[in-house]
């Protein structure tokens, strides 16, 4: 996979799979997560000297849809197996999902690990809960029987220490193997063990989202689940918002030229002088700014290269991978693997020229290839679930810390002075938690310079800060290691333009 690493990351832009199980991945660590995909979150375990002394090859890999809100489990004593685990909560149960890559001639006591840990994620799990164990355990003299009474496979022929270590411990926990895709040698490679055999139906894809290793041929594992629409989801019809980009900022000054600013002075505080200055402000832009529904969604994960051919191409080929998943038929098999190979095949294209335009207008529009770079080192959204082991500091001794005695003479500014900074600002950047852009107050800084001159040398007299100008959005950027530790993040502070 280390060199498939774009092809995946196509598929991925189009997947319907809620989880993906990789094995044999040969990545390291050189590759980041961000190179496959925005729309799911990464857990990979590659190969390393603790799991064996080659260098390379090896490696399991579990991608899960982001807004699924998955969690790597952690479990004892895994250091020798090249193994990944996850946990999915949903409204009444959970879902693990282990994925693993055993290596030819592997000793028995890394089967004989593989199988406790396997007893760890299952003394985790409640009764209702649900245990899937997928991997490659190349065991490839092992034969399974179905046996109806299980609803699953059973080993016929179990006789290698290798072969016992796995198959006595996992039936001993009432895990049932349910894969029966043999390979090119009418072998079985890949095992898929679950703890309720009836809730599955196991489906082999017309297409796959790699070139198929005719010794393990993919396949699918459907589970119905009856989930709650996530919040992130969610939208409020009725909020609004300004938009300034339909903004006649003429009229604007205009009508703040005329607003009567000297209710300011009158006010009791200096936070009472600011609330007076926005509540002027926002009456003056509900009378003049456009305003549109403001909708609570997770950004927009369509990428920059699918045209409007490819997105009705690729609203057919989620409507007939429903069809398949819903009544596997021949003809819905036919029709679903037409519309998988002519996606891919114009996604491809699609791609290769939206590489080859961020390339050839490099120098008249960098920023598309920094978007472009951006996106490439992006890595998922923050986990729903975050612990922090930071020591917790009473706040009598962060009040210390703030004490001061300085005397400095008075200093005032000009309204020439804050008009021309105002005037300098990045109209590109976004708003702070007034919600004010920079554009607004650029393009209104010979109108607002006269009132935020007023705040600003009040402020100066009074040796404060206005309270309103204190409130920052925060926004977590993930540094290294786990990203469900809290401590594993530094914050960006947004202040709104004017605190600035």
């Amino acid at each position: 996979m280390r060199t498939k690493t774009e092809k995946l990351r196509l598929a991925l832009m189009s997947s319907d799979y809620d989880v993906v199980v990789l094995t044999e991945t040969w990545l390291h660590g050189n590759i980041l997560d961000s190179e496959f995909s925005a729309n799911y979150k990464i857990f990979r375990l590659d190969r390393n000297t603790a799991t064996s002394s080659a260098a390379r090859g090896g490696g399991a890999l579990v991608a899960v849809k982001s807004d699924l809100g998955a969690r790597e489990v952690e479990l004892a004593n895994c250091e020798r197996l090249e193994q990944s685990t996850v946990r999915i909560n949903f409204h009444s149960f959970s879902l693990f999902v282990c994925g693993i890559y055993v290596r030819p001639r592997t000793t028995p006591d890394v089967y004989t690990l593989h199988a406790e840990s396997v007893q760890q994620i299952l003394e985790k799990a409640t009764d209702q809960d649900v245990v899937v164990v997928v991997g490659d355990y190349n065991l490839p003299d092992l034969v399974w029987v179905f046996d109806e009474d299980v609803g699953g496979f059973l080993p016929a022929n179990a006789s290698s220490d290798a072969e016992v270590a796995l198959t006595e411990s996992f039936l001993a926990n009432g895990l049932v193997q349910i894969n029966f895709l043999l390979n090119n040698s009418n072998r079985l490679l890949d095992l898929a063990f679950v703890n309720d055999a009836a809730a599955f139906e196991l489906l082999q894809p017309p297409n796959s989202l790699l070139p198929i290793d005719a010794p393990h041929p993919p396949f699918v594992l459907k589970l119905e689940i009856c989930a709650h629409t996530p919040a992130s989801e969610s939208i409020d019809p009725v909020a609004e918002e300004f938009d300034f980009k339909r903004c006649n900022f003429e009229t604007l000054n205009s009508r703040l030229e005329a607003v009567d600013w000297s209710t300011m002075d009158t006010a009791g505080s200096l936070d009472d002088a600011v609330t007076e200055f926005y509540d002027q402000l926002l009456n003056v832009l509900r009378d003049t700014v456009p305003v549109r529904a403001r909708r609570f969604r997770c950004p927009s994960r369509t990428p920059p290269w699918w045209n409007s051919q490819l997105r009705n191409l690729r609203n057919q080929l989620r409507k007939a991978r429903k069809r398949f998943v819903n009544r596997s038929s021949w003809g819905n098999k036919v029709t679903l693997s037409y519309l998988e190979t002519e996606f891919a095949e114009q996604q491809v294209t699609s791609y290769q020229n939206y590489i080859a335009g961020v390339q050839d207008n490099l120098q008249s529009n960098p920023k598309n290839f920094w978007s472009y770079v951006k996106e490439r080192k992006q890595v998922g959204e923050i986990p729903t679930d975050v612990s922090s082991q930071d020591p917790t500091v009473p706040p009598e001794q962060l009040n210390e810390l703030a004490t001061y005695n300085i005397n400095l003479p008075l200093l005032t500014v000009s309204v020439a002075e804050v008009k021309k900074a105002l005037g300098s600002v990045d109209a590109a950047k976004g708003p702070g938690p007034d919600r004010i852009p920079p554009s607004v107050v650029k393009n209104c800084c010979s109108s607002l310079a006269r009132p935020v001159t007023s705040i600003f040398n009040r402020s100066l007299s009074e040796g404060a800060f206005p309270s309103e100008w204190k409130v920052a959005s925060i926004t977590p950027i993930h540094k290294s290691g786990s990203r469900a530790k809290v401590e594993n993040y530094r914050s960006i502070s947004i202040l709104s333009c004017l605190a600035k």
